[in-house]
């Protein structure tokens, strides 16, 4: 890989020009390198959290009901806009999205950095993509709910069995 040529840091020329075409990009610190912003593989969480937050006060929703309705754990839906420390997938945004009323992609263009896409023309196809997650997504919650009234048998099976022990 050959170098370019770079103008002298004193150059009245702007940074760009000088051989920094990264210069001038919005940045944002990462494990203390500086990294643009559109740069690829960089995720804005925060920008994700921070619109969340203000849908979900727009719509009056909140966060315990954000999770049942999406199916993720309360823990998920309050560290979901900080940097990502775990594998987070593009289904969750895509079910916080639907249950924000936002078309399916919102959050994912939100994440990287590409929040004009949300202004444009929606898809043809979106009516589809909400069927197809509304679709995908009762028959879990129904599972879910039947797996919470599991527990809720058991648990009260439990405390009969602590009381025969203890009485």
């Amino acid at each position: 890989m050959t170098a370019l040529p770079v103008a002298p840091e004193n150059s009245p020329q702007p940074a760009a020009v000088r051989g920094d075409p990264l210069a001038c990009a919005p940045k944002r610190k990462c494990g203390g390198i500086a990294l643009p912003k559109d740069a690829p593989g960089s995720e804005d969480w925060l920008a994700v959290g921070q619109a969340i937050r203000e849908r979900m006060r727009e719509l009056g929703i909140s966060a315990a009901h954000l999770a049942q309705e999406t199916g993720l754990s309360p823990m998920t839906i309050r560290h979901i806009g900080e940097p990502a420390q775990r594998r987070r997938t593009t289904s969750t945004l895509v079910a916080i999205s639907a249950v924000l009323q936002w078309p399916y992609n919102h959050l994912t263009n939100i994440l990287h950095g590409q929040p004009q896409k949300n202004s444009a023309a929606a898809s043809p196809l979106e009516p589809y993509f909400e069927e197809l997650l509304r679709a995908e997504v009762s028959p879990v919650k129904e599972q879910v709910a039947g797996i919470r009234d599991i527990i809720h048998v058991i648990d009260q099976k439990i405390d009969v069995i602590i009381e025969r022990g203890e009485g």
